[in-house]
């Protein structure tokens, strides 16, 4: 990740709005991202609208993938999805792409003044996809999802022979089966906080691969 500004980050999807659900109150730098990756794993989206968080609020890569909505000083609020770790942060600053930064302060600032908030259920611009990382084989098994919005709270994989794979997720945010999955194609099940669950079949066994799928999160609890 490249800081500039002193780069700064905060703010979880559980911990972005006070009880009364009212924005919290902090600061916000930014930074540019470039052609890397964050530590989610994850590029910058094509809108360039991007933030990176604190060790706290990153939650062990549990803020991956969702969305925060931010108003400046100037007024306006932008929306900005989580990719990246910024490990200096402390509670209540944000690090914004560049891009989200001067929509809603002046670039000459470095450091402005805001308020935020998580965004529940948010409407995410594609289904869900899924990434099975390089180096999978059947023996070992490791998935990155993107698309899904919310905060995901659990990944069940079953193989071809019909055994269920409890995943656990990595601090970059891919999810594990240290002893594999099998050869697969795989039926893969994500769950997200909200208890919503969405289920992804025929995934192949492709490492380095993106799958698409037409999948995404139901509006409500099935």
């Amino acid at each position: 990740m490249i800081l500039q500004n002193g780069g700064a980050a905060g703010a979880s999807p559980s911990a972005t709005s006070t009880p009364s659900g009212r924005p919290l109150e902090g600061t916000a730098t930014y930074y540019f991202l470039g052609d890397g990756m964050g530590n989610c794993s994850m590029r910058a989206p094509a809108d360039d609208l991007y933030v990176a968080l604190g060790p706290d609020a990153y939650s062990h890569a549990g803020a991956c993938g969702t969305y925060l909505d931010v108003t400046g000083p100037n007024g306006s609020t932008v929306r900005v999805k989580v990719v990246d770790q910024c490990p200096e942060c402390v509670p209540g600053q944000l690090d914004l792409s560049h891009t989200a930064f001067t929509r809603i302060g002046k670039e000459s600032a470095g450091r402005i003044d805001i308020t935020y908030q998580s965004v529940a259920k948010p409407t995410v611009p594609d289904p869900i996809s899924v990434k099975i990382k390089e180096g999978s084989s059947q023996y070992w098994f490791a998935a990155l999802f993107d698309n899904h919005g919310s905060q995901l709270s659990s990944v069940n994989v079953v193989g071809a022979n019909g055994t269920s794979h409890v995943a656990k997720r990595t601090e970059y945010n891919y999810w594990l089966i240290d002893s594999g999955a099998g050869p697969g194609p795989f039926q893969i099940t994500i769950a997200d906080v909200d208890g919503r669950k969405a289920t992804l079949s025929d995934i192949a066994l492709s490492p380095g691969k993106t799958q698409e799928t037409s999948v995404r999160f139901p509006d409500s609890v099935s």
